[in-house]
């Protein structure tokens, strides 16, 4: 009898040596960076299932998937410099296995604002059918959309002192937060699609 327990128990140990990793990435992520104005970003978090089998490093990448911003490492602590939309990588380093998804990087407790911008003349009017966003300055601005969940409904860049949102390009009825960022200001405001 004893020697069959200790064969179970050496295919058991085989099995797991051989383990794949498999590896799921999130395809999107929001960050919302904290007082300190850091946000730590794990294996763990941009993925899913089990990774136990795996040995994982995490990159951030410009939009264009090619430009490095943070190289791979076990971890990655991103901050003020890091707001706005990225791809991250997980790598796998032990098969060289890859996945990736977008990264939003928000800074929602304003621990990033310096006083250069001014986003408080901006308004958002609801005007039934559509929203109309009036800024008083709006170079290098983007405008995004999330839902309740914090998915990402939404991102153009506005280009004019006067820009429509029609409701019925957001989605469906509900709650959702607008966010309009200029270098590393951000106005955000709840809107409601009825």
């Amino acid at each position: 009898m004893k020697a069959i327990y200790t064969i179970i128990f050496l295919l058991s140990i085989t099995s797991l040596s051989n383990a794949q990793c498999i590896l799921a990435c999130n395809s999107s992520m929001n960050v919302s960076l904290d007082a300190n104005m850091q946000g730590l970003l794990t294996p763990e978090i941009l993925t899913e299932g089990d990774i136990s089998a795996c040995n994982l490093q995490v990159a951030l990448y410009a939009l264009d998937n090619e430009t490095e911003v943070i190289p791979f490492a076990d971890t990655l602590m991103v901050n003020c410099d890091h707001l706005g939309d990225f791809i991250f990588r997980v790598l796998d380093t032990n098969s060289g296995n890859q996945c990736f998804g977008t990264l939003s990087t928000f800074d929602q407790l304003g621990a990033c604002i310096t006083n250069t911008i001014d986003l408080s003349g901006t308004v958002i009017d609801d005007l039934g059918d559509r929203f109309n966003i009036q800024m008083d300055n709006y170079e290098n601005t983007s405008l995004m959309i999330f839902n309740i969940l914090g998915h990402r409904v939404m991102h153009q860049t506005i280009n004019n002192q006067n820009t429509l949102i029609y409701k019925s390009d957001i989605g469906q009825k509900g709650p959702y937060i607008i966010s309009i960022k200029q270098g590393k200001a951000v106005f955000s405001k709840k809107i409601m699609v009825f």
